[in-house]
């Protein structure tokens, strides 16, 4: 479920520019279109700095999404990697 939505202003180099998502924390997980997920690294007044986790192909100009808060990363990324 998301808590809160964005817009995609710039993406390059394993990076997205997310605007609007001012709940944002760093080290939370952003949902792109297609089930790409992000990490917010980079917390600014107007946007947020997102690595991405996977290719950015076809994100540009889109929606992302807030996941609701994820209180154990580590547990988060080993269900991630057990399911690869």
């Amino acid at each position: 479920e998301m808590s809160e939505t964005g817009t995609v202003m710039y993406v390059g180099d394993g990076i997205a520019r997310v605007y609007g998502v001012k709940n944002a924390m760093a080290m939370e997980l952003l949902e792109f279109p297609g089930g790409l997920l992000g990490m917010v690294l980079n917390l600014e007044e107007e946007n947020v700095g997102v690595a991405l986790l996977g290719d950015d192909t076809g994100i540009k100009d889109s929606i992302a999404g807030l996941q609701e808060r994820i209180d154990n990363l580590e547990k988060y990324v080993q269900e991630m990697q057990s399911n690869i």
